[in-house]
Parts: C-alpha cells; sequence; structure tokens
C-alpha cells in the first residue's frame, strides 16, 4: 500500500506541472520535492523485496493517466449527484409609449415594489420631442413573467418586447466540481511543501500554490454571479411620452392674452429703438457736422452776393 501511495505521489507531481527527474544533458538536478519521493520508493524498495518490479510497472501505470485535476474530477464523477435545480437567467427588454408620463412612472414603481424588485438604474432625459425614461429592474425569478403581465397591463401601447433565457446550470455544476478539485490539488501541493528540503522547490511549490489560489478565487466569482443572475432577473423597460402635440396645444394664448402681449411687445420695441438711435450717435454727429457747414456755406455765399449787388 506504501508503493502505491508514492506512485500516486509521483503521478500528482507529473500531472502539476513539477518534473519529477530532469534528462541528463540538461545539467539540472532533481527537486528536492523529487528527492523526497525517490527516497520513499527506495525505503519501501529495502522495506519489502521482491516488490521493486512492481514498483516500476505501478508508477508506469499512474504516469499514462490523465493529469491530477482531470483524475480528481474523473473520481469526483464515479460519486452519485443527485440532479440540482435549474439555474436561468433570464432576461427582458420592453419599450413602452405612454399618454401620462407622471402616472406611468408611478404605477410601474409601484409595480415593481410589489413585485419585490427595485430600479438597478435608470436615465431620464427631455427633449423638444419627448420625455423619456430607461430602467434597469431587479426582480425575483418567481415574480419575472408576473411583473412582465402587469407592465404589459398598464395604459401604454407596447412598441416592443423581447425575453431571453440561458440555461446555466450545466456550467455552475462543472465549475463548482473543477473548484472543489483545485481545492485537493492545492492540498497535495502543501503536503509537498512540508517535505520540501531546498528553498527553491519551496518557492516552485508557493507559486503553484498561489497560481492555484487565484484560479479559485475567480471561479468563485463567476459561480455567485452566474448563481445571482439566475435567482433575480433584469427588466430593461423604456418609456416616453411624445411632447410636440401637447406643446402646440397648452401654448397658443387667446385673444386677449395675445392683445396684451402686443402691448407689452410694443413698449419693448420702442425702448429697443431709442436705444438703438442712441448708440447710432456717431452718425448723428456726421450729420450735424455737415448740415452746420453747409448752413455756413450758403450764409457766406448769401453775403457776397448781397455786397456785388
Amino acid at each position: 500500500m506504501k508503493i502505491f501511495y508514492v506512485a500516486a505521489l509521483l503521478a500528482v507531481l507529473g500531472g502539476c506541472g513539477m518534473p519529477a527527474h530532469e534528462a541528463g544533458d540538461t545539467g539540472h538536478q532533481p527537486s528536492a520535492a523529487s528527492d523526497i519521493v525517490l527516497q520513499e520508493v527506495d525505503k519501501a524498495t529495502r522495506a519489502a523485496p521482491g516488490v521493486a518490479v512492481a514498483t516500476d510497472s505501478a508508477a508506469t501505470a499512474v504516469a499514462q493517466q490523465p493529469d491530477a485535476e482531470s483524475q480528481l474530477l474523473l473520481n469526483q464523477a464515479a460519486v452519485p449527484v443527485p440532479p440540482p435545480n435549474r439555474q436561468i437567467i433570464r432576461k427582458a427588454s420592453l419599450t413602452l409609449h405612454a399618454k401620462d408620463f407622471k402616472s406611468i412612472d408611478a404605477s410601474l414603481r409601484g409595480l415593481v415594489r410589489q413585485h419585490g424588485g427595485w430600479v438597478a438604474a435608470e436615465q431620464q432625459t427631455q427633449s423638444d420631442e419627448r420625455l423619456q425614461n430607461v430602467v434597469e429592474i431587479k426582480v425575483p425569478i418567481a415574480a419575472f413573467d408576473a411583473l412582465l403581465a402587469g407592465m404589459a397591463a398598464l395604459p401604454v401601447q407596447v412598441e416592443e418586447r423581447k425575453v431571453e433565457s440561458e440555461d446555466v446550470t450545466n456550467a455552475i455544476v462543472d465549475m463548482k466540481g473543477r473548484v472543489e478539485a483545485k481545492k485537493l490539488l492545492r492540498a497535495r501541493y502543501a503536503e509537498l511543501m512540508q517535505r520540501a528540503q531546498k528553498m527553491g522547490d519551496v518557492l516552485q511549490v508557493q507559486q503553484q500554490i498561489d497560481a492555484i489560489t487565484e484560479e479559485l478565487e475567480s471561479a468563485a466569482y463567476n459561480v455567485q454571479h452566474m448563481q445571482a443572475a439566475a435567482a433575480y432577473s433584469s427588466i430593461f423597460c423604456t418609456y416616453y411620452q411624445p411632447l410636440s402635440a401637447a406643446h402646440t396645444h397648452i401654448d397658443q394664448p387667446g385673444f386677449f392674452t395675445r392683445l396684451g402681449q402686443s402691448f407689452g411687445k410694443g413698449g419693448t420695441a420702442v425702448l429697443d429703438l431709442l436705444i438703438g438711435l442712441v448708440s447710432l450717435w456717431p452718425l448723428w454727429l456726421a450729420v450735424a457736422f455737415g448740415w452746420w457747414a453747409w448752413r455756413k456755406g450758403r450764409t457766406a455765399k448769401a453775403a457776397a452776393a448781397s455786397k456785388v449787388s
């Protein structure tokens, strides 16, 4: 049994990317972890003479097997796993044409709260043509269809409706299995680190452990993200109210209103005219000087004519 345990350690080293023995022409020495394994093999051979051939055949059989992570996954696959609940990510997008923006906005928010959801994000814009709001709604998967039906039942015109579904059950189960396999692999590396004697080999094993830890954190985040997306669906809703026709009707004034506005506009026009005339004072100064010169010349001519006569 001890020989098979040593052979399994050799398989872990070979499958995890740590060389058990370098080629003779490279000039590199075996690692401390490999020395430990070889010492275990030597001790086992001396303790049980006549089984060296069995040890070699067992090591050869293990070396022909898949890498350590794949082997762990195969071992886990042999254990019956109960069928999990289906994990489905559902998304929807709606475009609603509303006649009364404020009323629809209040009704929609009340409907979302009624079904246990909330508005995760929104962006409201207004132009001369329309008043519009774009919201992202999060709602529990169990209330997804009911909320969609309630939104369509509002006094609006549904211009666009799109629903998407994605089954991520297999992806989550597969990722969880790989996470467990990597945890076992990291534990094996930790055992090898305790046996290592050279600092270089300790650092090499630690690098492998750090890389596996980083992969575990990334995989765990992906699993949590998919589970959260499957638990709470997303609805992207755009609802708007046209404004051009309403403004044309509301902004049209009556007769007396227009008459009063004309008096105000007339007074403003007169003031603007006076201000404009004052701003032309250089022109008026030039005209006055010309008129004065013309009058002076005419007077001189009249005086000269009277002397001649």
